[in-house]
């Protein structure tokens, strides 16, 4: 009797011993097909920023301090009395700040991914990858007839980058809008569109999986801290990867035309808890 229950007792030790080892490896797994960014408090909020989503050594902020010298950097991070926690504070200004220099036509406050990113963040042919947020626009946002990008997914090609999926707040025929548009070689098909009024003033979190493929997907939804769904997009058959695509990246800031400049004002605009998932089933 004692010889078979230390039989036993050893096949049980083996089998606690492989369960643990599994859990680990799933672990570890997820933990390498997940990449996280929140604000942790105030100050070196570029470096926090860029050790995440690219590395300590690069650039994943395009802001435009070079116009702006004055005010300083123009994202930082503040404390939100509804979330209870610090956040990142985006901000534009109508009359100082441009695109880093390069194009006064338009303004840019942007923080993004690049081919030095974490593979988990970059998009790749048949993968899938979920995409989540919160963000808050101020109320009584002013937009023109021209484009406010708050979110981009673009793609980088061997000739540059193109956009292929934007939120666009914009006037249409006099109304202000909040739009999820699709652009397939320069033609813009708006996905859904709400009241810019049903996203301002308020925390959204959104949830966006895409799936990358010739006959790819788009999945999105939009809710009110409480749950209340504002928005949701759900297509499939679409096309999400093209040929010349190389890899597909995560854009989010303010990006705006000034080609109406005197529609628009100073702007701020908060994030918070940026989560990129590789949902991607094997």
């Amino acid at each position: 009797m004692q010889t078979i229950y230390f039989k036993v007792n050893k096949n049980i030790k083996r089998s606690i011993c492989i369960a643990v080892l599994l859990v680990v490896l799933l672990f570890v797994t997820n933990a390498h097909a997940q990449v996280k960014l929140s604000a942790n408090g105030a100050g070196e909020t570029y470096e926090l920023i860029n050790s995440v989503l690219i590395n300590e050594n690069r650039v994943a902020v395009e802001v435009p301090d070079c116009n702006h010298q004055d005010f300083g950097r123009h994202i930082s991070e503040v404390f939100d009395a509804t979330l209870q926690k610090y956040v990142f504070e985006f901000v534009l200004h109508i009359q100082h700040d441009k695109d880093r220099c390069k194009r006064f036509d338009r303004q840019r406050n942007e923080i993004k991914a690049n081919n030095k990113s974490s593979a988990v963040i970059l998009g790749t042919v048949g993968e899938t990858i979920n995409y989540q947020w919160k963000f808050k626009l101020e109320k009584g946002l002013q937009v023109s007839s021209r484009y406010t990008d708050v979110h981009q997914i673009t793609y980088n090609k061997t000739s540059g980058n193109e956009p292929l999926f934007a939120f666009i707040a914009r006037k249409r025929n006099g109304k202000k809008n909040f739009e999820i548009v699709y652009i397939n070689n320069d033609e813009k098909e708006v996905l859904e569109s709400v009241a810019l009024s049903k996203i301002t003033g308020k925390w959204i979190v959104a949830n966006e999986t895409i799936t990358y493929q010739k006959n790819g997907s788009y999945q999105l939804t939009l809710r009110t801290l409480d749950g209340k769904t504002i928005l949701k997009v759900h297509k499939k058959n679409m096309q999400t990867w093209f040929n010349t695509m190389i890899y597909a990246r995560p854009k989010w800031g303010i990006y705006r035309s000034l080609k109406k400049q005197d529609e628009l004002r100073d702007e701020k605009l908060l994030f918070a808890d940026f989560e990129i998932n590789d949902v991607t089933k094997h």
